[in-house]
């Protein structure tokens, strides 16, 4: 999507949610500059790969605030226009730890979305979701009873021999639940708890008898389930599948040496089995350390280590293993282009108020401040400061009011950013 081809409303969300400080998730490509060549050759040769068959790993290292937030919601947005099935995983210690696998596959399945599921107020888990669209799209798109379009793809699911049989058994409860007579609410506890299922959150006996299902997400399985979903991508008519896996905290860090031996192996079987999830991207960010540390780092596993390889010095390219944040110089230029993309989007929320906005020379002269002022490797990133600060500035001449000294004006920015914390 181009500027130009916002509705004004579409473009009075996103100032709207710059405004708080909190970027949208979504319309990321509007306003960023500095990654265009990235992302044009990951288009190419990232996902155009993936939709043929290919499956790649990638890894990002960057320090904090250096953009990798930034670049997962780019990867996004492109994974969508691909046509992918997303899955954004935070690897931390409580809930996605990298040494039990089976709790990071849970997160995988209850983190998937599509473009049409992507920020959606639906109390529908994501795969839930997914699946119900399947079916009432098929049905939409013919003149079929719904109860002849489920039974069909019944037949097409079972014939599938790359799905594990106990998924085939919980889809297919899934979908039953919608020509179900029972009450609502045996209909809705039984939805919730097949879902709950492909998460790994159910425990076998809470499950109704009567689909059968045998096994559920454990240690041993977790992979397998993993490729289950692969298949299942492409089966509901996918190009892909994108994984991205965000080590927030330093998970290699806090570890003990033992989970720490368990996180290593379970990487490098996930990239040894890269092929075995077919059309399928994984991309894991971390920072720094990850790769370096001489005691926690991948240096410790020299295996893992020369699969995966170590960032270098210069700018990210799509065919390197490693993509190096901290490589990208990214100069004042871009971040006036990103003022001026940003006083255009909110020039289509507020097209009133386009005649008392301070001229895009005044907000580029302002930005540069920002970027001279904030380092490069502060918590809160130059990005979120530059898009705040411009959003501010925009605000103030919309409303005739005179502006105050830019360095006046970036602190207060700062300050507000960082009481309000990560996004």
């Amino acid at each position: 999507m181009e500027i130009s081809d916002l509705d004004q409303r579409t473009a009075e969300v996103i100032i709207s949610r710059l405004r708080t400080g909190l970027p949208p998730r979504q319309y990321t490509n509007l306003y960023s500059c500095g990654l265009e060549e990235l992302m044009s050759s990951a288009k190419r040769h990232v996902f155009g790969s993936a939709a043929n068959g290919v499956s790649l790993v990638r890894f990002i290292s960057g320090s904090w605030g250096s953009g990798k937030t930034h670049l997962f919601r780019l990867l996004t947005e492109e994974g969508f226009n691909s046509n992918f099935l997303v899955s954004i995983v935070e690897i931390s210690k409580d809930s996605a730890p990298f040494n039990k696998f089976e709790l990071v596959m849970g997160e995988i399945v209850r983190s998937l979305t599509s473009s049409q599921t992507y920020g959606s107020k639906s109390n529908v888990s994501g795969v839930g979701s997914i699946l119900e669209r399947h079916i009432f799209r098929l049905v939409e798109s013919s003149d079929r009873h719904i109860s002849e379009v489920i039974e069909d793809e019944k037949q097409v699911l079972w014939a599938d021999n790359s799905i594990d049989a106990d998924w085939k058994r919980a889809i297919i409860g899934y979908w039953e639940t919608f020509i179900y007579t029972a009450p609502s609410n045996t209909v809705l506890d039984t939805r919730d708890k097949l879902v709950q299922y492909l998460m790994g959150d159910v425990k076998l006996s809470a499950l109704p008898k009567e689909y059968g299902i045998q096994r559920i997400l454990k240690r041993d399985n977790a992979r397998e389930f993993l490729q289950s979903l692969s298949a299942l991508t492409r089966f509901l008519g996918f190009s892909g599948l994108l994984l991205l896996f965000d080590e927030a905290e330093m998970m290699h860090s806090t570890m003990s040496r033992s989970n720490l031996s368990a996180a290593h192996n379970n990487l490098r079987e996930l990239i040894d089995g890269i092929d075995r999830l077919e059309n399928s991207i994984m991309v894991y960010a971390a920072v720094p350390p990850f790769f370096h540390d001489d005691r926690t780092g991948l240096k410790v596993y020299g295996a893992l280590a020369s699969r995966v390889g170590m960032p270098t010095n210069e700018k990210p390219r799509i065919m390197q293993r490693v993509w190096n944040l901290d490589a990208i110089d990214t100069d004042l230029a871009n971040f006036g282009r990103a003022a001026e993309k940003i006083r255009s989007i909110y020039c289509k929320a507020y097209p009133e108020s386009e005649a008392t906005l301070v001229s895009v020379p005044e907000l580029i002269k302002r930005i540069d401040v920002v970027v001279t002022e904030h380092g490069q490797y502060e918590a809160i990133s130059r990005w979120r400061v530059v898009i705040q600060e411009c959003v501010n500035v925009l605000d103030l001449s919309a409303e005739g009011i005179d502006l105050p000294n830019p360095i006046d004006s970036y602190l207060q920015t700062k300050s507000a950013l960082e009481a309000l914390g990560d996004d």
